[in-house]
């Protein structure tokens, strides 16, 4: 719902409250920490560093300017437990020959899983659970046109959404 009613002429925002947010949630187990002679600190760092999105430039066409965006964003489990944790290798004598460290990956340390963000709120409808959507209007917008455009877009929505989902 959120980025269609995004669309309508003169919204500046949408801000859906009470709804479950998804997120991946990845459970370390602190015994293969110890084993494997990392930190917390350094799985943590390794899932940031994959999972990132930056602006590398702006492209300039036809009198409007884009922004350019790299994205590392993780899409799947499988993709955050592929992440490769850099691990220092062990300290060696001059005598002894080298081993390579293995690679270690998140999923060797760790249990992912999907799950949503906890909840620090609770709406309710009717006595059951509910999303109440607070749209805002952009600056200079009008208002009447903004709620005829939004009432429309909704009940455009009404016709696609599963029976279990009302609008009110």
């Amino acid at each position: 719902i959120k980025p269609l009613l995004s669309r309508v002429s003169g919204v500046g925002q949408v801000l859906v409250l009470g709804d479950s947010v998804r997120e991946v949630e990845v459970v370390v187990d602190s015994q293969k920490l110890l084993a494997n002679h990392i930190t917390l600190e350094q799985v943590e760092q390794a899932i940031r560093k994959a999972n990132t999105v930056q602006a590398v430039g702006r492209l300039n066409k036809d009198y409007k300017q884009f922004m350019v965006l790299m994205s590392s964003e993780l899409r799947n489990l499988d993709a955050v437990g592929n992440i490769v944790i850099p691990k220092e290798a062990p300290a060696q004598d001059s005598k002894s020959q080298e081993t390579p460290t293995p690679t270690l990956y998140v999923r060797d340390i760790a249990k992912i899983f999907e799950g949503t963000q906890d909840r620090l709120m609770l709406i309710t409808g009717d006595g059951n659970p509910s999303a109440q959507v607070n749209v805002s209007r952009q600056i200079g917008a009008n208002i009447v046109e903004l709620e005829q455009g939004v009432l429309e877009k909704l009940s455009e929505l009404k016709q696609v959404l599963p029976p279990a989902i009302h609008i009110q």
